[in-house]
């Protein structure tokens, strides 16, 4: 006998205990792939690791609360990667006693195809009632054909059956797509009835659902809604957009007065109120960037570019990053940064070739390049973006010859290669474009004076022509363009006193009058211009203490100080300020190791502290620091051969210690380093025609001349001087030996009077200068050179008439030096040669260094074979 009470209590639990729900999850048109791990989970279900679906794809609710019969609601089935198709089955399931035989069939399809999936689905249900209603048809047909008393109404029900047959595709296809359109989780009652009948195929009871009527009243009913939100949604916008107004307005006064703090809170709270504004986005990051806020200009910058912002505000944004990444001494992502803005722009301008917008822009872009580039000093890159920068802005000019964008633009561009050309000697071809670039902006300002970019773009012509006047040694002229320069940036700073970039601007013209008030003299007046410009300069250090761009800016004012000090005869205090001044450099240089530019100023800080030193009197401590000098220039021009700031430097090194050792009295080491300097100088000249190269080589010459009286007699002077004239390379150079040869030889001559001996020499030498100028084809000078020697030497150097008659041939002169050419070719002209052979070899030897004429044939002709 069992317990009747136990068997009592127990019946509940166990009838509880079979609740529950069995499902299969399928991947839809996949031939019944099932999917494991997917989740399920209702409202009750039990916590088991039954829930998710096994390796065959089945998984198991369970309802501890529920029994057979009711119904759970609303069941959730998710997979990572994969959306629920049939949804409505999911929403009422009613728990059976034996689920295992009719588990509950969950399908799934690939995330982001959901709509196409649903349609698919709920066409396939939908068609699935084809079949019951051929069935259907079958058997009416069969019963009338057996009773023919009711033939009437069978053939009715026939015929409502062929109907919905032919019906049932386009309503199937309707169907589907207006389950998948339709948002379960919100359907009204109109829809879940209708979707309640059109899946147990009845379309009747589906059209039925949906009164014309009821449907009317709930569109006009939301339409209303519709338009009543609407205006509450235009006034908020409106009230949205006013408050964000206000705050930019008050920013920018804040901002104006100084208060940047404070002006960056409104600015904050703009963006925040609005943060898909992008246009208002760009706008905060260029404020940020403007007051040295860089980490904060760089996230917002980097937010638009990873938003879905347009191209060109992206590559706007890049570049904005990539002056940021310069200023801070990242060259590496500034160039990144730089060259996603050209990218993205030249992509524009390929899609859209005929828009000015990106032609305009991707011509900022390789200004950018070519700007970072000089920085780097990979010039002959920075050569080819200001070259590309120029053709695009001088094509767009001329296609719009009024748009005065596109003349800023190009003035810009002019400005970029003018400045590529000065930084390599070219002052000349400098020049010429600076005054195109100020011909633009001037044209621009007389349109509109009171216009700021007008304004700026003037004063920006006048400093360029300004430093290189002072490159010249024009000074009178460089500090006219200062002036007027000057007078610009005052104005602009009275009218735009919030914008805090155009006093440093100010403070920069500032320097530029100091320099030319210390080169010509005025040194009160120098003072203090130095004294404005580091005032500022100090200030802005204090407001952002990491900018890299504003250390290197005190480091230059440092320098300005301690020259005017040092012109004033205030070694010490000079020395305080190029002390400052190296100190910060090379704290830059160890930041900055790719900057050439700031290797250079660390050199001219080198060579300012060795002259204090040197004015000092502690010629140990000028020596430690013309070392440097030479060695960190060394350095840059083993980098960078073909440089010209490179070689300026390297032979101004050499000279200088030239010029130290010979005021210390180490006359033989002086020797050597103006020697070096003459080398550097020489060969530059050679490869590059610069005058300020063959200027510099020249005053090596004379400082080697000094030297040389000081220290070596006369005879070893002239041997030194001989030896490279016949062991130079180029024959510009044993020309110019020759001639400092000839000069010391007549000085010797004229010192003792006439002596045949000295004159013959001299004639020789005369001799030897006119084939040099042969060979450098200067066959005038060849000429002269011939003659005066002929003069000299008489008989004794007929040798020379070689070369006359050669300077004669190659002038044109064709008589003159056939009359010559037939007077000697049939005399011997030593032992072992004819003259015409003489002749010959030294056609040819001029033929095979790629000098010839065309009446070099008829001489050759005429002198045989």
């Amino acid at each position: 006998m069992k317990c009747a009470t136990l068997i009592c209590l127990l019946l509940p639990f166990y009838a509880l205990g079979q609740a529950k729900i069995i499902g299969l999850v399928k991947l839809q048109n996949s031939g019944g792939q099932a999917l494991t791990n997917a989740e399920a989970w209702a409202i009750g279900c039990a916590a088991n690791p039954a829930r998710f679906s096994d390796n065959k794809g089945y998984f198991e609710l369970s309802f501890p609360a529920k029994a057979p019969g009711d119904v759970v609601r609303n069941i959730s089935v998710s997979l990572n990667g994969y959306e629920v198709v049939n949804k409505e089955q999911l929403q009422s399931v009613g728990l059976l006693k034996v689920p295992e035989e009719q588990p509950l069939i969950v399908v799934l399809c690939r995330q982001g195809s959901y709509r196409q999936a649903a349609a698919n689905y709920y066409q396939t249900i939908l068609t699935g009632g084809q079949n019951e209603l051929q069935a259907e048809k079958a058997r009416l047909e069969k019963l009338l054909e057996a009773e023919r008393s009711n033939h009437q109404a069978i053939q009715a029900q026939l015929t409502e059956i062929t109907l919905q047959l032919e019906q049932l595709p386009k309503v199937a296809e309707a169907a589907a797509d207006y389950f998948a359109a339709i948002d379960l989780d919100q359907a009204n009652q109109i829809q879940q009835s209708a979707m309640e009948a059109l899946n147990k195929g009845q379309i009747q009871e589906a059209l039925n659902a949906m009164p014309e009527e009821q449907m009317d009243q709930q569109l006009a009913s939301a339409l209303k809604r519709k338009q009543q939100l609407e205006t509450q949604l235009s006034e908020t916008n409106q009230l949205i957009r006013q408050s964000i107004d206000n705050y930019i307005f008050k920013a920018r006064l804040l901002s104006s007065s100084g208060n940047y703090e404070a002006a960056d809170r409104l600015y904050g709270k703009a963006v925040a109120a609005d943060p898909g504004n992008r246009a208002l986005t760009g706008n905060y990051a260029r404020f940020l960037q403007a007051i040295y806020r860089y980490d904060k200009a760089l996230f917002w910058l980097e937010r638009m570019i990873q938003s879905d912002a347009e191209a060109w505000r992206s590559a706007e944004a890049y570049n904005r990053m990539g002056d940021i990444y310069k200023a801070t001494g990242d060259p590496d992502r500034a160039l990144q940064a730089y060259q996603q803005s050209r990218s993205l722009y030249d992509s524009l301008h390929q899609a859209a070739p005929s828009n000015a917008f990106y032609q305009e822009h991707l011509g900022y872009a390789y200004g950018s390049l070519g700007r970072l580039f000089m920085a780097l000093g990979q010039y002959g890159s920075a050569r080819s973006f200001f070259e590309q920068e120029a053709e695009l802005f001088r094509t767009l000019h001329e296609a719009y010859p009024e748009e005065a964008d596109f003349q800023t633009g190009l003035a810009s561009a002019l400005e970029n290669l003018g400045y590529w050309h000065q930084t390599q000697g070219r002052l000349d071809t400098a020049l010429l474009l600076f005054r195109q670039m100020t011909a633009l902006t001037e044209a621009l300002y007389h349109q509109q004076p009171d216009q700021f970019t007008a304004q700026a773009g003037l004063a920006a012509a006048y400093e360029r022509l300004g430093v290189l006047h002072q490159l010249q040694e024009q000074y009178d002229t460089a500090f006219l363009f200062f002036r007027k320069e000057a007078a610009l940036f005052e104005a602009l700073c009275r009218a735009y006193p919030h914008m805090a970039h155009l006093k440093d601007d100010l403070a920069i013209v500032h320097a530029h009058l100091g320099s030319t008030h210390l080169a010509l003299g005025t040194l009160d007046s120098a003072r203090h211009y130095f004294r404005l410009e580091a005032a500022q300069v100090e200030k802005r250090c204090h407001e952002a203490p990491a900018n890299e761009a504003l250390k290197s800016w005190l480091a230059g004012s440092c320098e300005h100080m301690g020259s005017v000090h040092q012109a004033m005869g205030q070694p010490d205090t000079a020395l305080d300020y190029f002390t400052r001044q190296k100190v910060i450099l090379e704290a830059l240089c160890l930041s900055n190791p790719q900057s050439e530019a700031l290797k250079n100023s660390l050199s001219v800080s080198y060579s300012r502290l060795g002259d204090t030193y040197m004015d000092l009197r502690r010629p140990d401590s000028a020596r430690v620091f013309y070392n440097l000098d030479l060695q960190l220039n060394q350095r840059l021009a083993r980098d960078n051969p073909g440089n010209f700031q490179s070689r300026m430097g390297l032979g101004t090194a050499y000279l200088r210690l030239g010029l130290f050792s010979e005021t210390t009295d180490s006359l033989a080491l002086a020797l050597d380093y103006f020697s070096e300097a003459r080398a550097v100088f020489s060969r530059a000249y050679q490869e590059t025609g610069l005058e300020r190269y063959r200027a510099q080589r020249d005053r090596a010459d004379l400082w080697i001349e000094k030297v040389e009286a000081r220290h070596l007699p006369f005879s070893k002077r002239l041997e030194r001087l001989l030896v490279r004239a016949d062991t130079a390379t180029a024959y510009a150079d044993k020309v110019h030996d020759q001639q400092q040869a000839l000069k010391l030889l007549r000085e010797l001559l004229n010192a003792v009077g006439g002596d045949p001996q000295l004159e013959k020499w001299m004639a020789e030498l005369y001799g030897d200068l006119a084939h040099y100028h042969l060979f450098n084809q200067q066959f005038a000078e060849a000429e002269a050179a011939a003659r005066k020697g002929l003069d000299l030497g008489g008989v004794q150097v007929e040798w020379i008439h070689a070369n006359l008659a050669a300077a004669l041939l190659y002038q044109g002169r064709y008589p003159e030096a056939k009359a010559l050419y037939r007077r000697y070719k049939d005399q011997s002209f030593d032992a072992e040669n004819s003259w015409a052979a003489i002749f010959l070899k030294d056609l040819t030897e001029l033929e095979d260094a790629g000098i010839t004429h065309p009446d070099v044939a008829k001489i050759r002709k005429m002198l045989g074979p």
